[in-house]
């Protein structure tokens, strides 16, 4: 009995299957481009509404960055802080204060490097060693020769955990 009711479920299986002919795969071709164009619309609007946006927050930015004394930028990477927003900020503060982090969703996409300016910089060891590509180096060097090469940067404080922390001062 049970090897006929074993043998009974296959055949019903396939029963329940369409045929996968010239006809269903041309039915299933035209479903998938309308899905398909139906996404490409969807990424289109969307994107469309991310520019505007991004605009926005650019153009305020703009209209408020000039009226404090100091604009603090707490960059944790999740694209908040786009290429535009970065020049806005580096031409309309007064004083940039910026802290790039680095983590797990953004390792080595994130790096304070990608500001080209800033009145004072503040991150962690591994942070300037992943900017500045030098894993092993004098922590007081990264700073001095290689993050303030690229960053145009006259201070940069560098915590280093139970070590403490490194600060530079291009000035002093």
């Amino acid at each position: 009995e049970k090897a006929a009711a074993d043998a009974a479920k296959p055949a019903d299986a396939s029963a329940k299957e369409p045929v996968k002919d010239q006809k269903y795969w041309s039915g299933r071709m035209r479903s998938l481009r309308e899905d398909l164009d139906h996404n490409r619309m969807f990424v289109t609007a969307l994107q469309s509404r991310l520019n505007a946006l991004e605009a926005d927050f650019v153009a305020k930015i703009r209209e408020k960055a000039p009226q404090y004394d100091v604009v603090v930028v707490t960059d944790f990477g999740h694209g908040l802080i786009t290429p535009a927003a970065i020049q806005a900020l580096t031409e309309s503060a007064k004083f940039l204060a910026i802290n790039a982090q680095t983590n797990s969703a953004n390792l080595g996409y994130n790096l304070v490097t990608k500001y080209p300016r800033a009145d004072y910089v503040c991150i962690d060891a591994p942070e300037a060693r992943l900017a500045s590509g030098d894993r092993f180096g004098d922590l007081g060097e990264v700073i001095s020769k290689s993050l303030a090469a690229e960053i145009d940067s006259p201070r940069f404080v560098v915590t280093d955990g139970s070590e403490g922390c490194v600060a530079y001062n291009r000035d002093k």
